[in-house]
């Protein structure tokens, strides 16, 4: 499906050419740095999701080496699959002792908290503004659904994957979704920062929706198992969502830009993680 949903991009991005070139002339700098700086900034949160859930007696982990190894693993996020960098991450806490029922544990959380707080924060805001009809009624659900899981996702690992032993504690369990609350604010802030930057062809919105629009649409495409990364679902979600005065698919494009901004925040990074941090893990 990957290139399917890269190839309609493409003849997208062909169709609205002239446009497109048009508001890439008047794009603001300004807005495409600080999306840079605040994505970049939420790679340093990140880290602390896992630190915190491994936060033991026995084999703890520093957040500075989490931070080492969510780096330096950073460009298999680029591998097709899209599945590497968490596989790098986990093979190397699998070398600093972390037993196979921990990792397991932490891969569930990590992956159903992301989508659980995504479709909670977005899909209500989506509902709140829109109401129960059309899209608003799929805010609904992505509310609901999120709410279900976070409630759901503590009891499943207690119980099937940890067994009852080493259980989470309910505190842990908040600190966790603190850490990836205060993720996705960065995150969301810089997908606005990103809009802002083409203004032109937006209608103006308060940016607390835009925020819920953008994580409504992530957690849509991270549950399209079909689409990898979401690729082609996230950016037609938030073309229809986002009101333009560009076309559908000169707006899916101009979205789908952002991925160039989380690309370069990545290597940002990595570079920074690597020289600042070259001896931790």
């Amino acid at each position: 499906m990957l290139p399917v949903a890269l190839g309609f991009l493409v003849y997208f991005a062909y169709g609205a050419r002239e446009v497109l070139g048009d508001v890439l002339e008047r794009a603001s700098a300004r807005h495409l740095l600080l999306s840079l700086i605040l994505w970049a900034s939420a790679h340093f949160i990140f880290p602390a999701f896992s630190a915190t859930f491994l936060d033991r007696k026995h084999n703890r982990v520093s957040y500075c080496v989490m931070l080492r190894i969510h780096a330096k693993n950073l460009p298999a996020r680029y591998i097709p699959g899209g599945v590497w960098h968490t596989i790098g991450r986990f093979v190397d806490l699998r070398h600093r002792g972390m037993t196979s029922r921990r990792l397991s544990a932490l891969m569930f959380m990590e992956n159903s908290l992301l989508a659980s707080v995504a479709l909670g924060v977005g899909g209500a805001s989506v509902w709140y503004s829109r109401g129960f009809g059309g899209w608003g009624s799929i805010g609904a659900v992505g509310a609901l659904t999120g709410l279900a899981s976070l409630v759901l996702s503590p009891i499943i690992v207690n119980r099937w994957i940890l067994n009852n032993q080493d259980r989470i504690l309910l505190a842990l369990y908040a600190k966790c979704i603190a850490v990836l609350v205060i993720f996705w604010a960065f995150a969301a802030a810089a997908f606005v920062s990103y809009l802002n930057a083409f203004a032109g062809g937006l209608q103006p919105m308060h940016w607390l929706q835009t925020g819920g629009i953008y994580l409504l649409s992530w957690g849509l495409g991270f549950v399209a198992f079909f689409a990898p990364q979401g690729i082609g679902v996230f950016e037609v979600t938030l073309a229809n969502l986002l009101p333009a005065t560009y076309s559908l698919g000169a707006v899916a494009v101009l979205i789908g830009g952002f991925r160039i901004v989380i690309m370069a925040a990545d290597a940002l990074v990595w570079l920074i993680a690597r020289f600042a941090f070259p001896r931790a893990g």
